[in-house]
């Protein structure tokens, strides 16, 4: 399995395969899980119609790679992310063009180096705290810096060494390009295996620190040492699989996370909800459960329903642990919080249909008093959904024959339509949960006067998240339909409710597209 991600995170679909043959061979189900779940996450096709990922039944992949993952991990927030998941982090502190273009924005491991360095814990890392270059603005809003924290604790949770390897090899490489650097046997062996190792504990060195480095450790040396035959293919082909291997054996991920928990507890605000939350993940990950119950008590006094806060497994496990009681993880049946809870499990089901990201849980219901009563007695759920893989869209692109944009029926046609290789393939299409509740009714106008509640679960860590409709169809719909009401968890704790009017002519695809 690690070597198959190693393979993915690089890209390369030959390094894929021939990683893949061995776990095929053996026909585990772990084995078959790793290859459904790569196959899935990397979303090529040519993956999925490879022989071994086609004998093994593509589809039923992801529901055996689901519950392999559940009960390996033991639960959705402590696993490990790849791929775009681990590059992004969520709320972190970007402009508002950088959040509508990505979502949640990409950050470099050097931001979250830099606020190790501003908490003064750079000598953690092998970094001095007063470094220009990681310290971050001391005048930034108290709120950014909070919210930069945060994200160390998510980057701490999620990130796999790949990716700090990643940016060691960048330094590497341009020390050769840009400095004219090239490194001995003996500095490869030496010089850079020290830097990588450094880099999985957050404290990558820049560019022109790593050349000034290297520059004294030569001018030290009484004979200067010849460079190696291409280094950086060394690097890359026998080294740094090496030593990554090594790192998965000597705690690397735990200093990670130690780190992280520290600069939560230097700096973090009890009143935190989202920051309680992954300090306490970060703490179970540690096998410290009990470094995090005096957070957690901190938050209870600030009486926040941790039921409509966290995710079903999360609560579990800290109850299982003793850090909360029975009164702070179970709910009567019919209250907010246990349908929040009831939604959380349901979007977890959107992994078996192909969404690992933005997993939401919907639930449609009817309470005693019709629409005029919030938060009154549940008297009937009418439906239940959850995001997953729909159909995929046909190709999209400009067509000779009309001199119009549209949407082609198959591949086939739009290759004879002339377009470009990469408008040919089908688009991904995702049904959302709000959408799949109302396709489960037996009539559209059973929605008329019901209430939904959404919920959202975090892509890194145990939170619930905002989950608002979202406006590209969902909200237009609810409204177009009759539903009254659309509540949702809002990251912090809270339900939100949203009174929606009734909007029967709305033409939805002219107010989305």
């Amino acid at each position: 399995a690690r070597l198959l991600a190693s393979a993915l995170l690089r890209g390369s679909r030959g390094s894929f395969r021939q990683a893949a043959r061995p776990a095929y061979a053996a026909r585990s189900p772990g084995h078959a899980a790793a290859i459904g779940w790569l196959a899935l996450a990397s979303g090529r096709r040519a993956l999925r119609e490879w022989p071994p990922c086609r004998s093994l039944q593509y589809r039923s992949l992801a529901s055996v790679c689901s519950a392999t993952s559940v009960s390996g991990a033991g639960a959705a927030w402590s696993e490990v992310n790849h791929g775009c998941v681990g590059q992004e982090i969520e709320g972190w502190p970007c402009s508002a063009t950088s959040r509508r273009q990505s979502g949640h924005p990409k950050v470099k491991n050097g931001e979250l180096q830099a606020v190790v360095v501003e908490l003064g814990l750079g000598s953690r890392i092998g970094l001095l705290s007063g470094d220009p270059d990681s310290a971050l603005d001391s005048a930034a809003a108290p709120a950014q810096r909070a919210a930069r924290l945060r994200g160390l604790l998510r980057g701490a949770l999620a990130r796999p060494d790949e990716m700090f390897a990643e940016e060691a090899m960048g330094v590497l490489g341009r020390l050769e390009r840009r400095h004219g650097l090239v490194l001995s046997e003996e500095e490869l062996e030496g010089f850079a295996a020290a830097l990588v190792f450094r880099a999985l504990r957050f404290g990558c060195p820049t560019t022109e620190a790593a050349a000034d480095e290297l520059r004294r450790i030569r001018n030290a040396q009484a004979t200067p040492s010849s460079p190696a035959s291409r280094p950086m293919s060394r690097l890359a082909q026998e080294l740094m699989p090496k030593w990554l291997e090594k790192a998965s054996t000597s705690g690397i991920l735990r200093e990670r996370l130690c780190v992280a928990a520290e600069c939560w507890e230097t700096a973090g605000e009890a009143e935190d909800v989202e920051g309680v939350g992954l300090f306490a993940a970060v703490c179970l990950m540690l096998g410290e459960p009990r470094r995090a119950r005096p957070a957690l008590e901190s938050l209870l006094d600030t009486k926040v329903d941790l039921r409509l806060a966290f995710q079903p497994d999360f609560l579990k496990a800290i109850h299982a642990q003793g850090l909360v009681g029975d009164e702070h993880v179970r709910a009567p049946p019919g209250s907010d919080a246990a349908l929040v809870q009831r939604a959380a499990r349901l979007a977890r089901l959107g992994e078996k249909w192909g969404v690992i990201v933005r997993r939401h849980g919907a639930i449609l219901l009817r309470r005693e008093g019709g629409s005029s009563a919030p938060g009154g007695k549940v008297s009937e759920v009418l439906a239940e959904g959850f995001n997953h893989a729909a159909a995929p869209l046909g190709p999209r692109g400009h067509c000779p024959s009309t001199g119009l944009w549209r949407t082609f029926a198959s591949e086939e046609e739009a290759v004879e339509a002339g377009l470009p290789f990469r408008r040919r393939r089908p688009r991904p299409a995702q049904r959302h949960a709000e959408v799949h509740c109302l396709l489960q009714l037996p009539h559209l106008e059973a929605a008329a006067g019901t209430e939904i509640l959404i919920v959202e679960l975090a892509d890194i860590g145990p939170l619930l998240g905002w989950a608002q409709p979202c406006g590209r169809g969902c909200m237009q719909l609810l409204k177009k339909h009759g539903v009254a009401r659309a509540s949702y968890t809002d990251g912090a704790g809270h339900i939100v409710t949203r009174d929606l009017v009734y909007e029967p002519k709305l033409d939805v695809a002219a107010q989305t597209f």
